[in-house]
This record gives C-alpha cells, sequence and structure tokens, in this order.
C-alpha cells in the first residue's frame, strides 16, 4: 500500500514538473533570438518583410531603460524618444519571444503617426529578468509599473497599451486595475480570452484531454510557480474597463481563434471600442496582410480617442 502510494505521488511530481516546464517555464539567461521568425506555409510570403522590420527595430538608437516589479524583477525595455510633446506607445510582447520580435511592424506604424515608443521585453523573455511566464496574471501588474514610469518621467504624455498575442492578452487584463491618468487606450492584437481557454486549446491539440490535464497545468503553476492561473482574464477584465480598447485578429490565426476576439469584443463595456478583424491573416501579422487597412483603423482609434498624429 505504502508503495503504492510512495509510485502515485512521483507520477504526480512529474506530471507537475512536465506541465510546469512545457507551458510555464523559461531557463534562466535564456534569449530567443528576434531574428528566430516562423516560416511555415502562412508565414513564408511575409518571411523577408519581417526580416527587414526586425532590422529596421534592431538598429534605431534607443535608451537602455528598467523598472522593478511587484515581486522584485528587473524588466528592461527599450525607448524611442522624438518628440516630447507627442504621445507614447507602450509595446509588450507575446509568447516566448521578445519586444524586437515582435514590435517591428508597429514601430513603424508609430514612427508614421510621430509618435514616440517604449518597446518592453516582458517578465522571462528579452533582457528581462524572470523564468517563469504567467500568462497575462503577473504581467498584468508590470504593464502598469511601465506606465507609471513613462508618466512619471513625462507627466503630460499620453500612453496608448498596445500588444500582440500574450501581450495582447496581458494589457487587456490590466485595463480594469488603476492606471496613470495619461493611459488612454488599448490596442490588443491576437489576445486570447483566458489563459484556462488557451491552455485547454494547445492541451486538445496534443491529442490529451483538457479536462484531466488542465489541473495539473493549474496546480504546477500555483505550487511551482506561485501564481494562480484563474486570478485573471482578459474577458473578465474588458467587462470593467473604462479604458477605450482597439481588438485586432487574424482571421486565419491557428494559435489564438479569431472568435476569441469577438468574445473579448462583446464583452467589453467600454464607451469607445472597435474591432478589426482581417482575411487570411495568420497568428499577429495582420499588420502584414493589409497593412493599410491595418494602418488605417488605428488612425480612426486614435482620432476618436484625441490622439493627435502628425500627418494630420
Amino acid at each position: 500500500m505504502k508503495v503504492s502510494k510512495m509510485l502515485l505521488l512521483i507520477c504526480l511530481i512529474i506530471i507537475l514538473i512536465y506541465c510546469f516546464n512545457t507551458t510555464f517555464y523559461v531557463k534562466r539567461g535564456h534569449h530567443e533570438d528576434p531574428y528566430n521568425l516562423p516560416q511555415n506555409e502562412q508565414y513564408r510570403p511575409y518571411y523577408n518583410e519581417m526580416v527587414h522590420l526586425v532590422d529596421a527595430l534592431n538598429n534605431e538608437p534607443y535608451e537602455a531603460v528598467s523598472v522593478k516589479s511587484f515581486d522584485g524583477l528587473t524588466l528592461r525595455g527599450r525607448l524611442y524618444i522624438y518628440d516630447e510633446t507627442a504621445p507614447i506607445e507602450l509595446t509588450f510582447n507575446g509568447y516566448r519571444t521578445d519586444g524586437i520580435h515582435d514590435c517591428g511592424g508597429v514601430f513603424q506604424i508609430s514612427r508614421h503617426f510621430g509618435h514616440n515608443m517604449l518597446v518592453v521585453d516582458q517578465r522571462a523573455t528579452g533582457e528581462s529578468d524572470g523564468n517563469v511566464i504567467s500568462f497575462g496574471i503577473n504581467e498584468r501588474y508590470d504593464v502598469v509599473a511601465w506606465a507609471q514610469f513613462i508618466a512619471d518621467r513625462y507627466p503630460q504624455m499620453k500612453i496608448v497599451l498596445v500588444g500582440g498575442s500574450l501581450g495582447a492578452a496581458t494589457v487587456l487584463m490590466a485595463s480594469e486595475l488603476k492606471m496613470p491618468a495619461n493611459v488612454v487606450g488599448i490596442v490588443a492584437d491576437s489576445a486570447y480570452t483566458s489563459p484556462k481557454a488557451i491552455i485547454k486549446k494547445v492541451i486538445k491539440e496534443m491529442k490529451m484531454s483538457p479536462t484531466i490535464m488542465y489541473p495539473f497545468v493549474k496546480l504546477s503553476a500555483k505550487l511551482l510557480g506561485h501564481f494562480n492561473l484563474d486570478a485573471s482574464s482578459a474577458i473578465q477584465a474588458v467587462q470593467k474597463t473604462k479604458l477605450p480598447i482597439l481588438i485586432i485578429h487574424g482571421e486565419s490565426d491557428r494559435y489564438v481563434p479569431c472568435y476569441m476576439a469577438h468574445q473579448n469584443f462583446t464583452a467589453c463595456k467600454s464607451s469607445i471600442k472597435m474591432l478589426l478583424t482581417v482575411p487570411n491573416a495568420p497568428h499577429d501579422i495582420s499588420l502584414l496582410v493589409d497593412w493599410d487597412k491595418y494602418q488605417g483603423t488605428v488612425e480612426k482609434f486614435f482620432k476618436r480617442i484625441g490622439i493627435p498624429m502628425k500627418n494630420e
């Protein structure tokens, strides 16, 4: 009997470690290569343009900046200030990538509008500290820290929060938190509705039972990562926010289904909200599939929330 219990305990520990390492853990000191870009059949037509965007952002002069997270991590970013009277976009990258990898396209649009930009490396990615990705649960507080950093340094500068994929879900989760008054809007591209929903989708794609496996994933987050995976979600946060929100999604997204954009949009209670879905666009590159439509929609959103642009 004791042997059986011991074997069950060992099996449980192995399962929890497997779930944690494959879902949340990032090896300390590990940095993704920003040029490690997807090259499957959906992304291949846009590969050269993606490389060009990474090059352009990587070669742009910047100021290295940092903040301390609520749990003591040093979070780092690249600050691009061109005009202290202009607004600024704060960008947040996706899962196991970094700011340079994800934000080249957004940077080009920001420059077109004459705006400033802060490219953040989220916790456990790029140059930032940490080895646990929490799917927005802890990252949402990092968003507030970065917004406060900009508000303290540039008290009159309007702030727009911008995220892609996990970064998009993160800024939506952060939308219900207390923000500096400078924060005037959010642009979320390819956001999932909740950590639970996207993890269950991935489990199902791995030919495993989400009903059986998700409790193990959640328990591993609690015991090994020290966070509650169900503590927040984008779809819950947007029901409480007052910030204007633009939701963008590719209709051919195989990673985060486009229906999640519709669910987030329907749930959103903000008095100003917009939705753009782009036909034939894969995950998080709607901008490359239809640049004019993407940029035009962002411009309409900015006009609605009173964000000035140099091309006006």
